[in-house]
């Protein structure tokens, strides 16, 4: 059992990792990072996405620049076309002002601006991500499975404690069940002689005789439509499916938060079929548990 909400963060020298996750129906992620790392953002949903299946993510990573001296030295290529050309100007040059030319390959070498950098893409063949960090793409996704596994930890860590406090609030929920179904027991003979006696009462204002036959099937169609045995058997069942999803290692959010809808149903159809003063102080008081109930599987995945 694993909450949704979660935090973990990992710190090396030149990379700083943090995520985070909230509620949410479905799996959401977003990925906060520089624009050199984007192209692995992929790879890390994919990560991500292998421990978790529900819930809002946000993952935040900031590269530390190293110092000066100990950045990554670009590479130099020599630009042939444009030395051949400048070559050819010096000559030219030489041939006007009449002019001897020496040391022409220094020439061309100090003042023909024939290097380029080797910077065709931050994510090179090394596979360095930043031109000022050493870090490394396998690093980094390393990082990722290390910083998961802290984050698991938590979510596990705190979904058990959701999980405890929710089989609290079921225990209690089954105790008020079971004031329900002993009172249950008692409210078709208490409901038939309350309406007897208002029977009695009316008799006495009537002018005529009526059917006394027709009366008792009227009676008894009420009484069984006030009958509220099976949903009190079915709320028994809910609970033990409630308990049981809740020792499940697996991710039972849905069918928890499917369930705590039905715990509410059948309390409340309690509620609607009975006049009983005891069984309503109860259907209280179990609406109650089940609306916390419901709060906090909210937060499990």
């Amino acid at each position: 059992m694993k909450s949704m909400t979660g935090f973990a963060s990992k710190t090396d020298d030149d990379i700083s990792i943090k995520i985070k996750s909230v509620n949410h129906r479905f799996f959401d992620f977003r990925f906060h990072a520089p624009h050199e790392l984007l192209i692995l953002e992929k790879e890390v949903r994919q990560k991500i996405n292998q421990v978790v299946s529900r819930g809002s993510l946000d993952l935040f990573v900031q590269i530390q620049p190293q110092p000066q001296s100990q950045k990554i030295v670009k590479s130099k290529i020599l630009d042939l076309t444009k030395a051949k050309a400048f070559h050819k100007d010096l000559k030219k040059l030489s041939s006007t002002l009449k002019l001897e030319l020496n040391d022409e390959l220094k020439l061309v070498l100090k003042f023909g601006d024939v290097f380029i950098s080797d910077d065709t893409s931050h994510l090179n063949s090394k596979n360095t991500l930043v031109e000022n960090s050493s870090f490394k793409k396998v690093d980094f996704l390393k990082s990722i499975d290390v910083l998961l596994k802290d984050f698991q930890a938590e979510r596990i860590r705190e979904g058990k404690a959701l999980a405890d406090e929710i089989k609290g609030l079921l225990v209690s929920l089954e105790k008020v069940r079971t004031v329900i179904d002993v009172l249950a027991e008692d409210y078709p003979s208490e409901l038939e002689l309350k309406i007897k006696d208002k029977i009695k009462a009316w008799k006495k204002n009537l002018k005529e005789e009526f059917d006394s036959e027709r009366l008792n099937q009227e009676l008894l169609l009420l009484i069984d439509k006030s009958d509220i045995k099976e949903e009190v058997v079915r709320l028994k069942e809910h609970i033990k499916a409630c308990q049981k999803l809740l020792s499940s290692p697996a991710a039972e959010g849905k069918k928890l938060d499917f369930y705590a809808q039905e715990l509410f149903r059948e309390v409340n159809t309690i509620g609607s079929k009975s006049s009983s003063v005891k069984i309503t102080g109860e259907v209280m008081q179990a609406k109650a548990i089940i609306e916390k109930i419901r709060q906090q599987v909210q937060n499990i995945e």
